[in-house]
């Protein structure tokens, strides 16, 4: 059964403009506008030089008035649930806090911009107690990669006065010592605020440590590669945790155990991180049905992993417990082709995604810790035409006057990332873009974020 609802924006920020210098002038007059207020939210009144937000490093011709939708790649919860950190595909990072101006309004307040030189392949924040940042502290911190760089990280302070906000505290080698070229950085995930595991081709995954410069550990399939299978055979993704379950690391216990992730190939792998050997364990071959596997979601119990892959209409649902197992799946009312929609799992609710209709579909928790089985062992078939669907499934609109969404707006918007509070369980950030494989978009509000409750 199908039930629908539709919730209102608590706060958003547009990115979308006639040009990209319209929408970094923008930004830029509102951050001077509210720098004074900015002070007294991140230090309690005490006098501090917040960095003026940074500029592209080879400033966007002005004579191009094409519109402009600049899409959100990633979007990252503080641990303290106040700051909202967006990867975005104008090689930028925007790091946003929730405040309220001075008629008490929600908003998203946009307080550090860093620009990279070339695109971001892959980012992850690194895990922070926000409540032990000292003065030699750089506070939060995010690892960014990028084709022929080193991994490097910067930290997302808008006032360390020591760290300028183009230059990285650390970079981290991916360079192939057998032919001293450096592999791209396809996946990055944070293990705990002293580790992480980057992912390439070959399916290759390296663990660092956050203070050493090179891998202490490489760990590569068995199965070696070779032509073109090599690069799909990539690591695209790692799994990821339930938002609200979390250890004082920030994340769930078992990132400290196994860790799967997916490739470019349709291939589910399983690494032990406990044991000291070079070998990784394949969950899952190749798969006929997809173009490559993106996002992996591990449910709350940590029984399930939830797939999801390009050029499909489902998410595949896998028993760990079982190899190579696809227990069930969740069918999709759109077809995801290359343009990726991140979906999102919570203790909280269950599983959300967006869709290319202004939409955030929603499987609840009971659900989603069984597998998509229900109790009376129904089939996981959901029939979005069709009221009597066994599964109960949440549809939820992302609503607002007709100020903020113009007519014609809504069936534009695809809401391509959906991302829970993990303090504050209520509030969810989505990203909501156009189709970025169609003509530009002219919509005044075609691309950007939004706080909203949580569906």
């Amino acid at each position: 059964m199908e039930s629908s609802i539709t919730t209102n924006i608590i706060a958003k920020q547009s990115l979308n403009g006639l040009q990209l210098t319209d929408i970094l002038d923008k930004e830029d007059k509102e951050w001077s506008t509210n720098v004074l207020c900015l002070n007294q939210l991140q230090h309690g009144g005490e006098q501090h030089n917040i960095r003026p937000l940074g500029r592209p490093i080879i400033e966007p011709s002005k004579s191009n008035r094409s519109p402009r939708s600049i899409i959100c790649q990633d979007l990252y919860w503080s641990l303290d649930g106040r700051c909202v950190t967006a990867v975005t595909d104008d090689h930028a990072i925007r790091r946003y806090m929730i405040a309220h101006d001075s008629n008490g309004k929600t908003i998203l307040q946009l307080t550090n911009r860093v620009f990279k030189n070339q695109t971001i392949v892959s980012s992850e924040m690194v895990p922070n107690d926000t409540s032990t940042i000292a003065i030699d502290n750089p506070g939060e911190k995010i690892l960014i990669g990028s084709r022929n760089l080193p991994i490097q990280l910067y930290s997302l302070n808008s006032t360390n006065d020591d760290v300028t906000s183009d230059t990285p505290l650390f970079t981290y080698s991916t360079m192939n010592p057998q032919n001293e070229v450096f592999e791209t950085p396809y996946s990055i995930s944070s293990l705990t605020q002293e580790t992480f595991l980057v992912g390439s081709i070959r399916n290759s995954v390296s663990l660092y440590d956050i203070s050493c410069k090179e891998p202490i550990r490489n760990i590569r399939s068995d199965k070696i590669k070779s032509g073109k299978a090599q690069y799909k055979s990539i690591v695209s993704c790692f799994d990821e945790g339930c938002t609200g379950v979390t250890n004082s690391n920030g994340h769930n216990d078992n990132y400290l155990r196994t860790k799967y992730f997916g490739t470019y190939k349709n291939e589910i792998y399983r690494v032990d991180l406990r044991v000291n050997r070079k070998g990784m364990d394949c969950v899952q071959q190749n798969n006929k049905k997809g173009n490559g596997i993106y996002q992996l979601l591990k449910s709350e119990n940590g029984l399930y992993l939830y797939v999801v892959k390009r050029q499909s209409n489902q998410i595949s649902i896998y028993d760990i417990r079982k190899h190579g197992s696809c227990l069930n799946s969740l069918k999709l009312p759109f077809m995801i082709k290359n343009q990726k929609f991140k979906a999102n799992i919570s203790s909280f609710n269950g599983l959300s995604i967006g869709t290319t209709a202004n939409n955030i579909i929603n499987w609840e928790r009971s659900i989603v810790e069984s597998g998509g089985i229900t109790r009376h062992d129904y089939e996981l078939d959901i029939k979005f035409s069709d009221n009597k669907s066994i599964l109960t499934t949440m549809t939820t609109s992302i609503g607002g006057s007709i100020e903020e969404h113009p007519i014609g707006t809504q069936q534009e918007r695809r809401i391509n990332i959906v991302k829970q509070n993990p303090e504050y369980l209520d509030q969810t950030v989505v990203s909501y873009s156009p189709d970025k494989t169609a003509l530009p978009n002219i919509t005044q509000d075609a691309s950007g974020i939004c706080l909203i409750d949580t569906p």
